[in-house]
């Protein structure tokens, strides 16, 4: 791994799929099919950060800190910036559109000097990357989570920062039986989320079914090996 790899990681800042399950609603087949959507939808968040060959770190409601989401989040990504990485790039279990090369586009960016949100079609984001000399906890921490007014209440953290903002393309969330809906339809027109998709519209229609075993053919198990807090490798 090279010295820049080194000095990033990716914060997958998530529930687990149970606790995503009861807080969303994907499907009215049965319970344990929506939970099985939440399991599939973590599962691919965490493939693509793992896929970027940067250190992932995955941070679920038994590992968070704090009584308030903002409280939460911020605790998470100081945590890793306490291990001595540079660089961090957060996403969530959400959007299933995410890619590779949006994680590689926005550590690019963070190596000039700007900060990078992915911003979601409701005004929230699915990416923020931040860099540890332009984090501010205090700030951070009273950012506009959890509302529509997400995007720009971080375009004025960066304002104040005077550092420049990088923004990746928007793409959908998914929080509701509509939006996984949707999102089915975008992921089929793509040749590498095909099979997600087909994955996802079969639990979508199941009454009883047995648990998704793999995601784009990896093991469910492999994919959902927790990563504790570690520093980074020495180089």
């Amino acid at each position: 791994m090279s010295l820049k790899q080194s000095n990033t990681a990716v914060l997958l800042f998530t529930r687990t799929s149970s606790s995503e399950a009861r807080a969303k609603m994907f499907t009215s087949a049965n319970a344990r099919a929506n939970e099985h959507i939440a399991e599939t939808l973590i599962a691919r968040s965490y493939q693509v950060a793992k896929s970027t060959g940067f250190d992932v770190h995955v941070i679920n409601e038994q590992k968070q800190v704090g009584s308030t989401f903002g409280e939460r989040i911020t605790n998470a990504v100081q945590d890793i910036f306490e291990c001595g990485y540079k660089h961090v790039l957060t996403i969530g279990n959400d959007t299933p559109g995410i890619t590779k090369s949006h994680l590689l586009n926005a550590h690019n960016n963070l190596l000039d000097n700007e900060l990078v949100i992915g911003p979601s079609r409701d005004g929230g984001v699915y990416l923020i990357g931040i860099s540890r000399d332009h984090f501010d906890a205090k700030s951070f921490k009273a950012l506009a989570w959890e509302s529509a007014s997400l995007q720009k209440s971080f375009t004025d953290y960066v304002c104040e920062l005077n550092v420049g903002l990088h923004l990746l393309e928007v793409l959908h969330d998914v929080d509701n039986i509509r939006d996984l809906r949707y999102i089915i339809h975008v992921l089929r027109q793509k040749k590498y989320t095909r099979v997600l998709a087909q994955s996802l519209l079969n639990l979508t229609t199941a009454s009883n079914h047995l648990p998704i075993q793999q995601v784009n053919g990896i093991p469910l198990s492999a994919l959902m090996t927790l990563h504790g807090l570690r520093a980074p490798p020495s180089v």
